[in-house]
């Protein structure tokens, strides 16, 4: 799986800031549109073991049971393309931008001190979630790689671009996970505010 170096979803799954990641699944969004409520989905995740993998359960509101296989299934071990060498290679003024490292400096330094020429990343998938991107909640906004800090006793939130060492911030985690989606997902995705699937995972480092 390629993660996205310059929003900082590579560092953040090395760092383990992000553990979440968004995928937009057509055939899932199909089936949803089948649901013309606007009460929360009731969903449930069914494994099929014979072919390895999950099925994703939605009941309508008038008792129809739709079905289909989610792309990762719970269990999957995925390998992430990325180390935090070739972070470090292609983005090199990462160690010096006095915006990054006013926002990142823990991360930096800890990425800093690892020498991962010879490690393989994989993503192990734990739980898998239903979700359209306006209802993100805070703390999945987080794990999906909105950070926070305080400023002069406010909180604010920011996503990072490491390709222009610049970090923009938001006076809501809402704004943040929005403007974090548009570069996550596709834009219709998000204008329409459709079915997202939000697949949960722990690291393993090989």
């Amino acid at each position: 799986m390629k993660l996205n170096y310059s929003n900082g979803q590579l560092i953040g799954t090395i760092t383990d800031h992000v553990t979440k990641f968004l995928s937009y699944e057509s055939k899932i969004v199909d089936i949803c549109k089948q649901e013309k409520s606007n009460q929360p989905l009731t969903y449930s995740l069914t494994h099929d073991a014979e072919n390895n993998k999950t099925i994703l359960n939605i009941k309508t509101s008038d008792g129809n049971l739709l079905s289909h296989p989610t792309k990762y299934a719970i269990g999957e071990i995925i390998p992430i393309d990325g180390t935090v060498a070739s972070f470090f290679l292609r983005h090199r003024t990462a160690r010096t931008s006095p915006a990054l490292r006013f926002a990142f400096m823990s991360d930096i330094n800890m990425l800093l001190s690892i020498n991962d020429a010879n490690n393989t990343y994989c993503m192990r998938i734990t739980n898998i979630k239903p979700v359209r991107p306006s209802r993100i909640t805070t703390d999945d906004a987080c794990s999906l790689g909105v950070y926070s800090l305080s400023i002069s006793r406010r909180k604010s939130y920011y996503i990072p671009n490491f390709d222009t060492d610049s970090i923009t911030f938001y006076a809501t985690a809402h704004r943040a996970m929005m403007a974090l989606a548009y570069k996550m997902l596709p834009k219709n995705a998000v204008l329409n505010n459709q079915i997202c699937l939000m697949y949960e995972f722990e690291i393993i480092v090989k």
